[in-house]
């Protein structure tokens, strides 16, 4: 079984939130709605999907900081 690995569209929210709900068995409380926003805006992030057979089984959400070391 082949994963098609593609960039972040706006409509993965909701995807996003059941997978990270599955994996922590707690309701995340992050607003992926906005996260989603913010990353399919920018130019400087990578964040992408998997899919399989247009399902969206999973997910990596990455930000780009400079000048930091050790971020908390």
């Amino acid at each position: 079984m082949n994963a098609l690995i593609r960039k972040l569209k706006p409509g993965d929210a909701a995807n996003i939130s059941r997978i990270s709900t599955a994996i922590t068995r707690v309701h995340d409380l992050t607003d992926f709605e906005q996260v989603v926003a913010k990353q399919t805006q920018s130019e400087d992030d990578a964040s992408f999907v998997a899919e399989i057979k247009g399902a969206v089984v999973g997910y990596w959400i990455s930000y780009i900081v400079s000048g930091s070391f050790g971020i908390e």
